[in-house]
């Protein structure tokens, strides 16, 4: 059975230092010796507080990398971009109307009839008229 996003562990990822790391940024050394997260990426997981060094989280980005400096970095899962589809849904009733041959209204109507409200008129039709949720005067 698969797992929710919820309960996905930790991806956890190390790099350790050289001599030749020596004052390099953590977020530059951690994204060239990470390439599957871009500097972005690195940049947001410091600053949450997901990267350590011994038993020292670091959540700046300009530390600068000392040799033998061993980093571990946890990377969440993922998160949807998008909230859950449920908070999107919403009931409208629209109400198209035909003008005339070249104008069509759409009659927004509210839950609590009858307090309808046309969004999108025609040129020459303004009784109701709603902008950016706004009744505007006949």
């Amino acid at each position: 059975m698969p797992q929710s996003d919820k309960t996905l562990p930790l991806k956890r990822l190390n790099a350790e230092a050289d001599a030749s790391h020596a004052g390099d940024r953590l977020d530059r050394f951690l994204s060239a010796r990470l390439p599957e997260l871009s500097r972005t990426r690195v940049q947001s997981l410091i600053k949450e507080g997901h990267v350590s060094s011994g038993r020292v989280t670091i959540m700046d980005v300009k530390y600068r990398v000392k040799p033998g400096d061993r980093f571990e970095l946890t990377v969440p899962p993922p998160q949807s971009a998008t909230p859950e589809a449920q908070a999107l849904e919403q009931k409208i009733d629209l109400q198209l109307r035909i003008l005339n041959s070249t104008k069509l209204a759409i009659d927004f109507c509210d839950t609590r009839p009858p307090d309808c409200r046309v969004v999108a008129p025609g040129a020459t039709y303004t009784d109701g008229l709603m902008t950016d949720g706004n009744q505007m005067p006949p």
